[in-house]
């Protein structure tokens, strides 16, 4: 059974208790991912939206759900993040900087289950098809 403040106890314990938060924290997701059916229905909804679980100095979390079609130009977080996916489908485009700005370099696509992990560097876009 999925409970987000175990969720959010377990993913602050990781990042507190690990030199590699970043690493910690997709082990949680993975294991929490288990039983995406369980996330989905304490989490999911009809309409895309963000939601913020929690946030603090060392720990940032959100709930997002990108409606169908829904889409996120290029950007960057500044910062590391685990994303983690418990229905439908993401598209994460991949980018990195160039000497004339952003060049696309590769990207993946996210299932129920699958959990991304991007390091401070890293640009992205997202879409849901």
């Amino acid at each position: 059974m999925f409970d987000t403040d175990t969720l959010l106890t377990d993913c602050l314990a990781a990042v507190r208790g690990e030199a590699d938060g970043r690493v910690a924290v997709k082990d949680v997701l993975t294991r929490v991912l288990d039983d995406a059916d369980a996330v989905a229905g304490a989490l999911g909804r009809d309409e895309g939206g963000l939601d913020l679980l929690y946030v603090s100095p060392e720990l940032t979390v959100l709930n997002a759900i990108w409606a169908p079609g829904m889409g996120l130009y290029p950007h960057d977080h500044r910062m590391w993040a685990v994303i983690g996916i418990y229905g439908g489908v993401e598209d994460n485009a991949l980018y990195r900087r160039g000497p004339d700005g952003i060049v696309a370099s590769g990207g993946r696509t996210l299932r129920v289950g699958d959990v991304l992990s991007l390091g401070s560097q890293a640009i992205h876009s997202v879409s849901n098809p």
